[in-house]
């Protein structure tokens, strides 16, 4: 079985990769990762239109003003859900537990995406021992990401996104095969990225 799962991914590297990947470059140097802003609780509510984001990754209500819009990669920093990222392509309010990953044009956001959330425990790592667990945002900073053609970065965020639809819209009926998917493609994610660390080093 694992060779055969071996032999599938061979086929999917050889597909995609059409060059080998020899450098990597810090978070930093292909997005702006800026900090969100703290807002009360009384300044969200559900009557408002756009989606206020502190941690987690769904909302945690709506508030009156944005303060980011278009694609952005968001990684809580503080609290229990510390490390979890999530992907907006919307207008919305990112509070102060949270920092946005807005990448430069040579570098697909989805794909920055995917490629945190195969790292996600590496990110985890970094929590502090205090009471409240916390990732440093220095940390996020300096994480590196495999150089790779723009094109090629669509492809790979696109089959990944194409198979994540699939497994979320097998939700009529059968649980167990939607699992033994989502085992599948967290499988393939995590070692289609291992090989990219792995060709940069």
């Amino acid at each position: 079985m694992e060779r055969e799962r071996e032999s599938g991914l061979i086929k999917i590297i050889e597909f995609i990769f059409n060059t080998t990947i020899s450098l990597t470059i810090k978070l930093s140097n292909c997005a702006q990762i800026s900090s969100g802003q703290f807002v009360k609780a009384q300044d969200y509510s559900e009557e408002f239109i756009y989606p206020f984001y502190n941690g987690g990754r769904n909302n945690s209500g709506y508030h009156d003003e944005y303060n980011r819009e278009g694609e952005n990669v968001l990684i809580s920093i503080r609290g229990a859900n510390a490390g979890a990222t999530n992907y907006i392509n919307d207008k919305f309010w990112l509070g102060n537990s949270c920092v946005s990953i807005q990448t430069y044009k040579d570098y697909d956001p989805l794909f920055i995406y995917f490629y945190l959330t195969k790292n996600i425990d590496s990110l985890l790592v970094s929590k502090d021992g205090g009471a409240i667990p916390a990732i440093s945002t220095i940390d996020i900073r300096n994480i590196d990401i495999p150089i790779i053609p723009l094109q090629k970065q669509k492809e790979i965020s696109n089959k990944i996104k194409a198979f994540h639809e699939f497994v979320n819209d097998l939700k009529l009926g059968l649980p167990k095969l939607i699992e033994l998917t989502q085992i599948q493609y967290q499988y393939y994610r995590d070692k289609i990225f291992s090989y990219l660390e792995n060709q940069a080093k």
